[in-house]
């Protein structure tokens, strides 16, 4: 029996990430939690308590910052557990506020047929992805503070810097060595890519420290500049690369589409295998009709297993 281990960072939507647990809650799947630090109101044991099925590991908490380096010590830490405690086929990086869009049996179908594949997006390379990677960012957590002042200062040291790297043309990606790709955060991965990636920590960290949102960056150009680039399941797609229903295009600012019930059709018919993102707050009907269908699901193919011969 294969085994697949989902790593989920939360840090908000307790209603999602309750009902990403119960779906998810199978003798086959193992789930490594994490949630933020700075999450208020999320109790990592009540919500291990959850599964039935699956194994729970609970990961220490540490606090995460948005377009920092500590999203991507996040994943990798996660990554690092799930294979010195298992041996799975694959490894799926989820944020608390997404949803499967098929059952257990499907979602194991699915990767079974396509064993061996790598699902990671690749996004075009645009000149304003470029300058997450070659210029110097300094870290964004000051823009949060309730201080006025702080935030001020904070914002014009920083674009400061940002303005100073641009008159003097500096290009850290020129002493990278590799051509440097992005994509989605998410992603469901071989353990054989994981175990990549965690080799490649020091060449991550080295390229990607010091980047504005690393985590877009550090898994597509780890795979693009290794063999597993010819595993990838279809990088000119980053709506099929990854396996998952994520429409930025519809979204606001930097962040992707909420989904609502007017998208229903959009989401029940898709083959995608995840999909992100969903917020009670927005609409909480969508979830609710979202977790039906895959539990619908689930249970027509235990009463076709029990009919069977």
């Amino acid at each position: 029996m294969a085994r697949h281990a989902f790593l989920i960072a939360a840090h908000d939507t307790p209603y999602v990430l309750e009902r990403l647990m119960r779906l998810l809650d199978d003798e086959r799947n193992d789930l490594y939690l994490h949630i933020d630090a700075k999450a208020r109101g999320l109790d990592a044991g009540a919500f291990a308590r959850l599964c039935r099925r699956s194994r729970v590991i609970v990961m220490p908490r540490r606090k995460v910052y948005w377009g920092e380096y500590s999203q991507v010590e996040s994943a990798l830490r996660m990554m690092r557990s799930a294979l010195e405690r298992g041996d799975y086929a694959y490894l799926h990086h989820l944020s608390g506020s997404d949803l499967p869009l098929k059952s257990n049996d499907e979602i194991h179908r699915f990767f079974g047929e396509n064993a061996g594949r790598e699902f990671v997006s690749f996004y075009e390379y645009s000149a304003s992805k470029h300058e997450r990677a070659k210029y110097w960012y300094p870290y964004y957590r000051f823009l949060r503070s309730p201080n006025r002042l702080v935030r001020a200062v904070d914002r014009v040291g920083r674009n400061g810097a940002i303005a100073a790297q641009r008159l003097v043309r500096s290009d850290r990606t020129r002493r990278f060595g590799v051509d440097v790709k992005t994509g989605s955060d998410w992603y469901s991965i071989s353990a054989a890519l994981a175990s990549h990636l965690i080799d490649s920590e020091p060449a991550i960290r080295r390229w990607f420290k010091v980047s504005f949102s690393p985590s877009e960056f550090y898994v597509q150009t780890a795979v693009w500049n290794s063999d597993f680039r010819t595993r990838v399941f279809d990088y000119d797609d980053p709506c099929r690369g990854n396996a998952r229903l994520i429409d930025f295009e519809r979204g606001e600012g930097s962040s992707p589409l909420t989904w609502r019930q007017e998208h229903l059709p959009e989401l029940l018919e898709s083959e995608a295998i995840f999909a992100r993102k969903f917020d009670p707050e927005v609409d909480q009907e969508v979830i609710e009709r979202v977790v039906a269908h895959v539990r619908a699901a689930a249970s027509r193919q235990r009463r076709a297993e029990d009919l069977s011969p």
